[in-house]
């Protein structure tokens, strides 16, 4: 588990998103919390616009 510490330097890094059908697209971190005893982070696409809440689970590398 992720401490707050931890979790706030992963704040303003790109990752890339697996939207669960195959898509990965990069994302960067906006935000971090703790919920019942999971890690979400708040995502924004690199190259579109919105927001919303992913377990951090579900954020990987972004590929060179």
């Amino acid at each position: 588990m992720l401490t707050a510490m931890q979790a706030a330097g992963y704040i303003g890094q790109t990752r890339t998103l697996n939207d669960g059908s195959g898509l990965n697209f990069p994302v960067k971190i906006v935000d971090m919390r703790q919920r019942f005893g999971k890690v979400d982070a708040q995502v924004t696409p690199v190259g579109g616009a919105g927001a919303r809440w992913v377990e951090i689970d579900r954020l990987g590398e972004v590929a060179e």
